[in-house]
């Protein structure tokens, strides 16, 4: 099978579209893989500051959840916000 010029341009343009696309999408789940297990640390190394067991407290967890919750809602506002 042959192909023109302008289609093997065309295929390349689009090959490279969803290479640069997976790329960013790798990169962006890498970020936030990343910033996951921070905000893990950043709530293990606070809360150990009180309590060296409070993951066995249910009062500290019910807060940890309330708040991971509140977190989750500012975020789930800006895909109902945005058209």
């Amino acid at each position: 099978m042959k192909i023109s010029k302008r289609q093997l341009k065309r295929i390349i343009r689009e090959e490279k579209a969803k290479i640069v696309a997976e790329g960013i999408s790798y990169q962006i789940q890498e970020d936030l893989d990343s910033l996951g297990y921070k905000v893990g640390e950043e709530i293990n190394g606070l809360m150990g500051q009180h309590d060296r067991r409070w993951y066995e407290n249910p009062e500290i967890m019910n807060a940890i959840q309330t708040m991971l919750n509140d977190v989750k809602s500012q975020f789930s506002s800006f895909t109902t916000n945005n058209p």
